[in-house]
């Protein structure tokens, strides 16, 4: 609140206490995703919470000896872990995998090499074989036929300390096309967010 006007004959020291509050009551505080800059030309506000909470699909959270990855989809189904599906499971791995310090977590999808296609196409008849998410030392499929396709999710390092790099956020829908005849014939795989 504004002070009043000061009169002749007004303390001072009264009319003043009320400017300094009136300022104070006037200041931006910093909270909760808002940061502040103060600098003589004034204050910059840097609010930052609508992306404080953000996560997204196939959050990778980093243990030891395994990692947890949120529930993502693909072609609208869940990866299967074993006979779990992904959001319920752990994918364990060893320390001894660290070849170069990292590790890349990712999606690993099996197609039918008749029509390129993942076998199942329901989450009630999905396996593992089809569709699962894998931790492995490379970010290539290492697949020759090109009937198993890969995408990174997060790339683990190793030191200072074991952390994930989260790579994807979104769920993502998987195509193929076929290779031309010659030599690495089969099928590139493709994942477009969805």
């Amino acid at each position: 609140m504004i002070p009043k006007e000061v009169k002749p004959g007004d303390l001072v020291l009264a009319a003043w206490n009320a400017v300094v509050g009136a300022m104070n009551s006037l200041v931006v505080l910093p909270g909760r995703g808002i940061l502040l800059t103060r600098h003589p030309a004034g204050c910059v506000i840097n609010a930052r919470s609508a992306i404080n909470g953000f996560s997204g699909a196939w959050k990778v959270s980093a243990g030891t000896k395994s990692v947890k990855v949120a529930r993502g989809f693909v072609n609208a189904m869940e990866p299967m872990v074993g006979d779990t599906l992904l959001s319920e499971a752990e994918i364990p791995y060893k320390a001894t995998d660290f070849k170069d310090g990292r590790l890349w977590v990712g999606i690993k999808v099996t197609i039918d090499p008749a029509t390129g296609k993942m076998k199942n196409s329901t989450q009630t008849t999905l396996t593992e074989k089809d569709l699962t998410v894998v931790v492995q030392s490379s970010p290539l499929s290492g697949d020759a036929t090109g009937t198993t396709g890969f995408h990174p999710l997060a790339l683990l390092l190793e030191k200072p300390t074991i952390r994930a790099v989260q790579i994807a956020y979104f769920d993502y829908q998987h195509s193929t096309a076929k290779k031309p005849t010659g030599p690495g014939k089969g099928y590139r795989h493709f994942f477009h967010v969805a």
